[in-house]
């Protein structure tokens, strides 16, 4: 009976070291899923504030560009005149067509 209870007694001992052993490797899993997750959200933190300064930043251009544009129509309107005609070429370097050029003269 005393050889049943020692080896009973062993029994509890070494089931609670297995379970010790498993808590603390789960233990270890959740922490690093935990600091995992922690730097990805700084991560993604440091993305969306880089994100938001490149979108100030190109809002700050753009408003600059339509201050340069304004300052050159106003420049421009005061030199020809209110009433001038205006003609505004976009996209090419050259007439395509002869006819196209002298109405811009």
């Amino acid at each position: 009976a005393e050889e049943a209870v020692l080896k009973a007694e062993e029994e509890k001992k070494a089931r609670e070291e297995v379970e010790a052993e498993a808590t603390k490797k789960v233990t270890e899993v959740v922490q690093k899923e935990s600091e995992e997750d922690l730097a990805s959200e700084e991560e993604e933190g440091v993305a969306r504030k880089a994100t938001e300064e490149a979108a100030q930043m190109a809002e700050k251009t753009a408003v600059q560009a339509e201050d340069k544009a304004a300052k050159e129509v106003r420049r421009l309107r005061s030199e020809l005149g209110q009433d001038a005609c205006i003609v505004c070429i976009l996209g090419g370097t050259k007439f395509q067509d002869d006819e196209s050029e002298e109405l811009v003269k």
